[in-house]
């Protein structure tokens, strides 16, 4: 069981908060998907916190309207790229920065999509119990305005440095993460001396831990939360 609730900060963004009812076993900060802090991420949120853990996701869009949510068609894909093109690397660095500072002791970060993007750039900033990248893009080539002046993992020798371990999860048909990106990922992790696991799923495209998409995939979800709450476990025990 969990309960869930939106707090807006003074200043700063709304956040989503699932807190267990038993006591917590860490704090794990949730990064949207591009679409916003959509009922996805929220389940997710309030997944967490029925298994244990407190949950916090900020709305990164806040700057532009409060709780900005966009569709699953085209019209909303091409709605919230134009609003994702707004997120500054510092203005989300700020927001990190503000829910972290509403919770006790280091956090872990699960990230989705965009959201994973930001799990790696949050990495390069601060010391993570855990970092969590699903299917995030414009990791390693860049391409979109959050990844200036360089991708995240150009800095993977910060995440090093801060000794965070990250788990980067993605489907073989990801648009956004080709077979070149998914050998630059490794090899970006591995030659910084990054802790990390890769997990890379056959027949999985992008947004595949998503049931409202339609390529939500049952059995990666399935396999790869499982994979999360056993690292999350881990890390925080």
């Amino acid at each position: 069981m969990q309960s869930s609730t939106w707090t807006r900060l003074d200043g700063g963004p709304s956040l989503y908060v699932a807190t267990p009812h038993a006591p917590s076993k860490g704090t794990v900060l949730v990064a949207q998907e591009i679409f916003g802090v959509t009922a996805h991420v929220r389940e997710m949120a309030d997944h967490l916190a029925r298994e244990g853990f407190t949950a916090v996701a900020p709305d990164f869009y806040w700057r532009s309207g409060e709780r900005l949510e966009f569709a699953y068609d085209d019209e909303g894909r091409a709605k919230a790229m134009a609003q994702m093109r707004s997120l500054t690397r510092e203005g989300v660095l700020a927001d990190l920065d503000t829910a972290r500072a509403t919770v006790e002791g280091k956090p872990a970060i699960v990230g989705f999509s965009l959201g994973g993007h930001i799990a790696l750039l949050a990495a390069t900033e601060a010391p993570y119990v855990l970092a969590v990248d699903f299917y995030g893009g414009w990791t390693v080539g860049g391409g979109v305005p959050l990844a200036e002046p360089e991708p995240p993992l150009a800095q993977a020798y910060a995440i090093a440095a801060y000794g965070t371990p990250v788990m980067v999860l993605a489907g073989d048909r990801d648009r956004l993460i080709g077979d070149e990106d998914w050998a630059a990922i490794g090899a970006r992790l591995t030659n910084y001396g990054v802790s990390h696991e890769r997990v890379r799923y056959p027949g999985a495209a992008h947004g595949f831990m998503c049931a409202d998409r339609p390529d939500w995939d049952a059995d990666a979800a399935s396999d790869a939360w499982s994979r999360v709450i056993g690292a999350l476990e881990k890390r925080f025990g």
